[in-house]
């Protein structure tokens, strides 16, 4: 059971992560999302994006959901703020939107897990293995067909 609850964690980190830097690695302006518009750096900004996730998004998920606030709400809100940080620093607008895009996906994931239900045995292993396998060949397949940056003089 633990390791479907760590299969659940790892694929809605993996998914949310993903998402976030697929939307800023598309190479045209989508308005209100600014493109890094270089697709060799997705491979940097996706460790980025996976670090900054790991160490602030993950222990605020996990606070929100000791605390119970599971609402879908307060992941954008909180998403949004996490993702603001960041914006701030970069003056990168549309990274606390990603923020917010990227904690609902983190969510949903764990909902559709199974472990944001409040009953007692609602956990979904077989869901929760597919997804994580899912989010781990995705990334994987992602990063393998980044094309290699050449730096010319």
């Amino acid at each position: 059971m633990r390791f479907a609850l760590f299969a659940a964690w790892l694929a809605a980190l993996l998914l949310a992560v993903l998402s976030a830097t697929l939307l800023l690695a598309v190479p045209i302006e989508v308005a209100p999302f600014v493109s890094i518009g270089d697709v060799c750096l997705v491979a940097p900004l996706y460790f980025a994006v996976l670090a900054y996730a790991a160490v602030v998004g993950l222990p605020a998920a996990a606070l929100l959901r000791y605390r119970r606030w599971t609402h879908p709400l307060v992941a954008l809100t909180v998403g949004l703020l996490l993702g603001g940080l960041p914006a701030l620093m970069f003056r990168f607008w549309s990274l606390a939107l990603m923020g917010a895009i990227a904690a609902a996906i983190f969510r949903a994931t764990l909902q559709a897990c199974g472990v944001l239900a409040t009953g007692t045995g609602t956990l979904r292993p077989r869901l929760s293995f597919a997804l994580a396998g899912l989010a781990i060949v995705l990334t994987m397949l992602t990063l393998s067909l980044i094309p290699p940056c050449e730096i010319s003089d």
